[in-house]
This record gives C-alpha cells, structure tokens and sequence, in this order.
C-alpha cells in the first residue's frame, strides 16, 4: 500500500508577522516660567580681603569709581600669578562623583529598546513537528501537533500530518482513524485523508472499506497516483490479477516510480511470476 505523502504547502513557512511596535507616550515638559526671579543683591566683599578694604570697594562702587585702589590690585595680581604658576586644568584629575563626570563610557546597550519574544505561529509549529520527525521524535511531533489543533481546529494540514504520525510513527491506528475522520467532516473530498484511511482499513484487512476510500481518492483526483497504486495492492490481494495488472499499468503511466513501489510491496506477492508483473519490476532495476 502507498500512504499519501504530505502535501507540499504543509511544509512552506511562512515568514513570521512583524510585532506591533507599542506607541510610546512622551512625559510632558513643565513650562518655563516667563519672568525671571528677582537677581539676588550683589556683594562687593571679597574672600581674603579685610574689612577696610572691603568697605574701600563697596564705597568706590556706590560713588561710581572704575579705579581700582592700588592694594586691591596688588592682591588680583597675586592671586592671577598663584592660578597660572600651578597645573594646568588638563593635568587636573576629574572628580567622579561630580556632575556630569563619567569615569566610564556609557553601554550602548542600555540605550537598546525593549522587544517583546517573537511569539511562536503554527507555521512555526508544523516546522517543529516535521523536525522531530526528521529526528524521529514521533511522540515530541504528536505533542506539538495536537497543541496545534487545539488552537486551530480547522487547521487540516495538522490534522492530517498528526495522523499520519500516529499511523505510521505511534502504531495508534485508533487515533489515525478519528484524526482522518475529523478532516473529512470538515473537507469531505479531502484526497489525502481519504487514501490514507484507505490504507488504514487496507493494513487491518478491511478490503471492502479500503477500496471505497481510495475510490473516492481517484475521483476527487484521476492523476493522483497513490489511490491508483493501492487499488492494485487491493486487488492483488482479493486475488483479481488481472484487475491488478491493470491499476499497475495506468499507475506506472502517471509515474515511473510505481515500479519501484511493485518491486517491494508484499501487498501484490500474488503477482510475482506474472509475466506483465515481472517486466514492470524490471523497469525498476538500473
């Protein structure tokens, strides 16, 4: 018997929706006051200086003098003489704990937005479970299979890969049978699904109920090779040879590869020794 193979959209993945980038509100700003506050009033004492010449500054200031009283400017020289004669501000060491001082460059990281994990789709899933295949991981497959199914209850792809599993990966024909069952109640000419309960009700020798199903197989599809291929397995094993015969025939015509398939199906034993037989088993041979 020939099973149906996947179909070849269950395997495309499609490219992961983009997340919706979150609006982010701007604080507003507190508005800036349009007056100025009052300026402070203006000392005219100087650190260092002593009361008399302190007051020699406050009275030349009130009486509007711009001359600087000689012992004044004796004491700026000194102190411009003292700033110049020590180090200069580059050999200064920057305090780290003032304002606007960093010891160390800011991480460019911590500017990096935040984004949400990109949330696993069913593509995603049905990628995962053909993966644990490929690692034959049948039972890792079944789990994400059903949860995809649960999610999505019409999705027939997932339906149908989750009961191949079970058919031909868990030997759980009971399982197989209801998840074909579940796809042909919601697409009752589902080709795939009907084969392959087809080859179902074929391995537990129900012949009458496989040759229906692969039946209706071929006229929802007259080039689907596989039903064609299993009519025969059907018919070599009720006996009907030539009937047999004739299913190969129109099979090999849709493809070549039906003759490797006779060569190893136990299904058409029968046949072996028929002349029409053994030339299409040749075919197969390098």
């Amino acid at each position: 018997s020939r099973p149906a193979a996947p179909a070849a959209d269950s395997r495309a993945k499609a490219a992961p929706a983009s997340p919706a980038t979150a609006e982010k509100s701007i604080p507003t700003r507190a508005a800036v006051p349009t007056t100025p506050p009052a300026a402070p009033p203006v000392s005219h004492s100087a650190p260092g200086l002593s009361p008399e010449q302190s007051g020699v500054l406050e009275k030349g200031a009130a009486a509007g003098e711009t001359q600087i009283p000689p012992a004044v400017q004796g004491l700026g020289e000194a102190i411009l003489q003292m700033g110049t004669s020590g180090q200069d501000d580059e050999d200064i060491p920057a305090d780290p704990d003032a304002p606007g001082v960093f010891p160390n460059p800011p991480d460019p990281a911590l500017d990096t937005p935040f984004e949400e994990p990109r949330r696993i789709g069913p593509e995603d899933g049905m990628a995962q479970a053909e993966a644990a295949l490929d690692h034959d991981q049948a039972p890792e497959a079944a789990r994400i299979l059903a949860q995809l199914v649960e999610a999505q209850p019409k999705r027939l792809e997932a339906r149908l890969l989750l009961a191949d599993v079970h058919l031909f990966h868990l030997n759980s024909p009971k399982e197989a049978k209801a998840g074909y069952e579940a796809v042909l109640r919601i697409e009752p000419r589902n080709k795939r699904a009907l084969n392959n309960l087809g080859v179902l009700h074929l391995e537990q020798g129900r012949l009458g109920e496989a040759e229906k199903k692969f039946s209706l197989a071929l006229e929802v599809d007259k080039t689907y090779v596989d039903p064609l291929f299993n009519l025969a397995c059907v018919a070599a094993r009720s006996q009907k040879t030539s009937l047999a015969l004739s299913y190969l025939d129109r099979a090999r015509r849709l493809d070549p590869q039906v003759a490797g398939w006779a060569a190893q199906d136990k299904d058409l034993q029968s046949l072996r020794g028929q002349p029409a037989f053994d030339r299409l088993v040749k075919e197969s041979r390098p």
